[in-house]
């Protein structure tokens, strides 16, 4: 399978599956370059060789990769977007349109507080959107 994750951060679900999965070919990508490589470096050092990482971005995908994925992961991300829509229909672009599968989790939280003070991981995860996660997205143009 050729697998995608974009906004793959630190990489630590790449790893995880692409250790399980030798066969399998990972493409991950974030934006952050300084974190792309460090993944680089801690791949070498693993041995993992079905494993690239690339600084892209959601919205620019390259066209190279229309069709290219049969298995899109996607972890904890899709909140921090500035325009979320438009990433979307890059990942669907990049699919393979006869036999795809997409797997997405974002932070398990809610704006209600009588929920929040029965769970403060949530109230603080809640937070942290809403302080650094929306703020990111909005000065990048979010919508």
């Amino acid at each position: 399978l050729e697998v995608l994750e974009p906004g793959c951060g630190a990489g630590r679900h790449t790893f995880a599956v692409a250790k399980h999965f030798p066969n399998s070919t990972f493409t991950a990508f974030d934006i952050d370059a300084e974190q792309i490589e460090k993944n680089k470096i801690k791949c070498k050092e693993l041995g993992l060789k079905n494993v690239t990482f690339l600084v892209a971005d959601f919205c620019a995908m390259p066209q190279e990769w229309n069709g290219r994925f049969d298995y899109l992961m996607i972890y904890d991300c899709m909140h921090d977007l500035p325009h979320p829509a438009q990433a979307m229909a890059g990942l669907k672009r990049v699919l393979n349109k006869d036999d795809a599968l997409v797997t997405m989790m974002d932070i398990n939280t809610t704006s209600d507080r009588p929920t929040q003070t029965k769970d403060s991981i949530s109230a603080v995860l809640y937070n942290i959107s809403l302080h650094h996660c929306m703020s990111v997205s909005l000065a990048n143009g979010g919508v």
